[in-house]
């Protein structure tokens, strides 16, 4: 196993038994899937008419509207029925910014920005807001506030300048106000947020849930130690806030950690989970009752291969299960690891790919089930049941490959009876698929929308 230190020079540089299956063919056009899963349909996110496709992060959900985070600005889609080709872009906001991870209140939509030199043009959309402590937001980092209410002329409107950006952020609705936990590391050598130095704590933003416009900076949340091996705290990476329950579960690099968020202002940290098979501990879900937590391995960082280890009980790259009944005691209950290894057409090919868990969802399910669907890279989706967390079993998987060209699949997400995914490097764009035993007889369908970041138990 490689090194923290080893893992966060990747950092900077970058910024089971399954089920029968279809066959395989990495040099044709043939995808690997289980019998139960079915693609739908992809469209590939645009940044206008006939240009390029841009390179997808995190997805979120807003009635039948499905914000697209891209690394060149921010996509929007419109959910249809089969008759009507199942999605269609209808909007895009042209305004780059790595990673572009997004949340949304309303019509307003909130964009990560994690590299200044990413946030490099400037148009009459984009970068044309003073932030709270520049003119303007033009090669500035943090976080990025656009309006969708036309959504074929989305414009920013706010910009939030904070120091390391924001690499993802996750929202916590609080009545009259709404509340933002902003995480972030250092993924570059800028001369104040640098991996010598660390960044231990977690930004706080505060907005009128009515008019999130407004949002500002309050006081940040420390979450020290969490320590390099020079004992520079880094920073959390992904995390889910629970604010019915007043719970976080928070992945923060080197270990993860449970908040109590009683005082969304003000958490206050109850467990620490520390485990030395974990490299990098990059994200987070709680189950529907609250019982158990997933919290997931990006073994190798973002910017190198790795994870495919092909085998459901290693602990590369895996999703681990947490028994949280008492939050500030977290209890290991097992592990699962993507069963198969995809096909390489040559040795670049298996040098590039990597398999790690990375973005989930776990289902609302009716019948008291734990099942979750996670994005796996270039080994596309699994659906695992962890029903019994101490022997999870795969129960559907899909690889799209189109021409042999394996995904990069980085999110992948059940809403209201379908699938999405979010592709990055791949060109794939946006998937929407379908398994069986996964409709509204089974699952509880969200109302309203859904941010995957924050479990709210608003069903229809």
């Amino acid at each position: 196993m490689r090194s923290i230190r080893m893992v966060l020079l990747c950092l900077v540089l970058v910024a089971g038994t399954t089920l029968p299956t279809a066959p395989a063919g990495a040099g044709h056009d043939e995808d690997l899937h289980s019998d139960n899963f079915k693609r739908l349909v992809g469209r590939t996110a645009k940044l206008a008419g006939d240009g390029p496709a841009a390179q997808g992060s995190d997805l979120a959900f807003a009635g039948r509207r499905v914000y697209a985070g891209t690394y060149q600005g921010t996509a929007l889609f419109k959910i249809k029925p089969k008759d009507k080709g199942y999605l269609k872009q209808i909007g895009f906001h042209n305004c780059p910014g790595s990673q572009g991870d997004i949340s949304f209140v309303g019509t307003t939509v909130f964009v990560s920005i994690d590299a200044p030199a990413s946030n490099n043009v400037e148009n009459p959309v984009c970068n044309n807001t003073k932030t709270n402590v520049s003119d303007s937001s033009l090669e500035k980092e943090g976080i990025r506030i656009v309006d969708f209410a036309d959504p074929k002329q989305p414009k920013q409107v706010g910009f939030i300048e904070m120091k390391c950006g924001s690499h993802t952020h996750t929202l916590v609705p609080d009545g009259d106000k709404t509340y933002m936990y902003v995480e972030s590391y250092p993924v570059n050598q800028a001369v104040d947020c640098n991996a010598a130095e660390g960044h231990g704590a977690v930004a706080i933003i505060e907005m009128p849930t009515n008019d999130p416009k407004k949002a500002k900076l309050i006081e940040p949340f420390d979450i020290t130690p969490t320590p390099l091996p020079n004992d520079a705290p880094i920073g959390c990476h992904d995390l889910q806030a629970w604010p019915e329950r007043d719970i976080v579960i928070a992945a923060c690099i080197t270990e993860s950690q449970v908040w109590d968020i009683s005082n969304p202002a003000k958490p206050e940290i109850l467990a620490r989970i520390t485990n030395p098979d974990v490299q990098i501990w990059h994200s987070a879900a709680f189950t529907w009752d609250g019982k158990y937590a997933i919290i997931s391995d990006e073994y190798g960082g973002a910017a190198g291969g790795g994870g495919c280890a092909g085998d459901k009980d290693s602990t590369v790259g895996a999703m681990w299960f947490y028994n949280l009944e008492d939050p500030s005691n977290p209890v290991l209950e097992g592990h699962y690891s993507l069963p198969r290894i995809p096909s390489w057409d040559d040795e670049q090919e298996a040098q590039r790919s990597r398999c790690t868990t990375h973005l989930y969802t776990i289902l609302p399910m009716k019948n008291g089930k734990y099942i979750a669907i996670s994005s796996y890279y270039s080994g596309g989706l699994s659906a695992v049941d962890f029903t019994d967390p101490a022997n999870p079993e795969e129960i559907g998987h899909y690889l799209h490959q189109p021409g042999g060209i394996l995904p990069d699949t980085w999110s992948s997400y059940w809403y209201n009876g379908r699938i999405y995914t979010n592709d990055h490097l791949s060109g794939h764009g946006i998937g929407v698929y379908k398994m069986k035993g996964l409709g509204a007889k089974k699952v509880n369908y969200y109302a309203g929308g859904l941010n995957p970041q924050t479990q709210i138990a608003r069903f229809k």
